[in-house]
């Protein structure tokens, strides 16, 4: 058996053991913040960092690339799970005082960081759960008529100008863009059509890295997909909705990274951290209530922020960890999967909101956090992570099971789009979720489904469409080759 396929079995039985040991450990682990019971959490993180980025992937035959799925979603895991506790054992950091809350449930620090630990050791396995390392052909594939992207990019294009069109001229602004401002308007509509805007974005951006990856000639619906997405991508980010800005960047970058040119680690890392400073460089204009180019500009060259010890908004997650940890099941109870069904049902517009509560007062575990460490009538929210989600809803043992399943599932999105020799809908599929389960650590379990699902019916839409305009084309003239021959 070769090495390729010995070494992923037997890492992922190790960390499947630790995992198991960890989330026993769990139910005997003492209140408070102790250096004992954070120290070997934060090794076993910067042992999983270091695991990750021994070995590259390679989706592209000739390309192996760092910039993978696992990567990013430890690197956001960190600084919402670990960083502060970082910082804590170092004197950086007091975790009882925020500039957000004046109770930071910091008798729940110690159980906080090993719930952490274990998710992303469960994720790190699922992401092991088929071989890694030699994932692509050796030789090139060339992509053939049957791989042409040109379908997808002109009905994306078509798709993205109408919705464009209609949330301008309605004057929707959904939550990601106006809350900051008070302009939040229509509603679940704006909402569901925001949505779409942003899928397709990542769509297109991803459809025209695989014709620049495949050594295609590029079509104009490709030029003008990439167009409208970056236009749109730069609008949300001066509206300071920097996640959504961040997703279309990654599809972007992380595509040409994976699939065109190489990288090595040392360019890998100063991405990161440019990518880090551009994020916190939006927070600090979305504070001052300033949105513009300008702005952006000179908060990213002239940092307000000089202290690695400044809170930042990262730190509110990190206490939504311990908040639900104090609250589940002492105050509430556990939503035994009512809240990840609510947020699976969002896939069907309006339905999620016909269905009832798994508690009377929340429809989202986000809800049930800000309950729990917001004033009441506050105009602000917490929101969530997939630890919380996980554990709010399914208890301990859902973590690692939940986390585990989401590592399996890029791993197998990973495996197609290597396997298929980068066929655009593999592609699509694999960018999109490099992006978001790039930025799953800070939302609900749910966050990834609705726009992957409705990736699915989109490209499902368009090879029907498709396969019937050329099959009513053979109908049209089905003696054509027998009028040629003269028979």
């Amino acid at each position: 058996m070769t090495e390729s396929k010995v070494r992923p079995a037997q890492s992922r039985t190790f960390l499947a053991t630790c995992t198991i040991a960890a989330t026993a450990a769990f139910f005997f682990i003492p209140d408070g913040a102790s250096a004992a019971v954070i120290w070997p959490c934060l090794l076993a993180f910067y042992a999983l960092f270091g695991l990750e980025l021994r070995h590259p992937a390679r989706l592209a035959p000739t390309i192996p690339t760092y910039l993978k799925v696992e990567v990013l979603f430890l690197t956001f895991s960190y600084l919402l799970f670990f960083l502060p506790y970082q910082l804590f054992v170092t004197g950086a950091m007091d975790l009882s005082r925020s500039e957000y809350f004046r109770y930071t449930f910091e008798e729940e620090a110690n159980r906080a960081v090993v719930l952490a630990t274990i998710g992303l050791l469960a994720f790190s396995a699922g992401s092991r759960s088929q071989a890694r390392w030699v994932d692509a052909p050796r030789i090139p594939v060339r992509a053939g008529p049957s791989d042409d992207s040109t379908p997808y990019s002109m009905f994306g294009v078509l798709a993205l100008t109408a919705l464009v069109g209609l949330y301008l001229l309605a004057g929707y602004r959904t939550a990601g863009e106006g809350r900051y401002t008070g302009t939040v308007s229509g509603g679940t509509a704006a909402e569901g059509v925001g949505t779409l805007i942003l899928m397709l974005c990542m769509m297109l951006v991803a459809l025209w890295v695989y014709d620049v990856s495949a050594r295609r000639p590029i079509s104009p619906w490709s030029w003008a997909g990439l167009a409208l997405s970056l236009a749109w991508g730069v609008r949300l980010l001066l509206f300071s909705d920097r996640n959504s800005f961040f997703l279309i960047a990654i599809v972007g970058v992380g595509g040409l990274l994976t699939f065109r040119f190489r990288t090595s680690r040392v360019a890998l890392s100063v991405s990161l951290l440019a990518a880090l400073l551009i994020y916190n460089a939006a927070e600090a204009v979305r504070a001052e209530g300033t949105f513009s180019s300008e702005a952006l500009v000179t908060s990213i060259v002239r940092p307000q922020v000089t202290q690695v010890s400044q809170e930042t908004s990262f730190n509110i997650t990190t206490i939504t960890v311990r908040a639900g940890l104090a609250a589940v099941p002492h105050t509430f109870n556990h939503g035994l999967g009512g809240y990840t069904a609510l947020g699976v049902a969002g896939v069907l517009p309006f339905v999620r909101g016909a269905l009832p509560s798994v508690q009377p007062e929340f429809e989202t575990t986000s809800k049930l956090l800000g309950y729990v460490m917001l004033k009441p009538g506050a105009r602000w929210g917490v929101g969530t992570n997939v630890v919380s989600d996980a554990y709010i809803d399914f208890g301990v043992i859902g973590v690692p099971i939940v986390l585990y399943l989401l590592g399996a599932f890029a791993a197998r999105q990973r495996r197609r789009a290597a396997g298929k020799a980068g066929g655009p809908k593999q592609v699509v599929m694999y960018l999109l979720t490099l992006a978001l389960f790039a930025e799953l650590p800070r939302y609900s379990i749910g966050f990834p489904v609705r726009l992957l699902a409705w990736a699915v019916v989109f490209l499902w839409m368009v090879d029907q469409i498709s396969r019937r305009q050329s099959s009513s084309g053979r109908d049209r003239y089905p003696n054509r080759e027998r009028v040629r021959s003269g028979n």
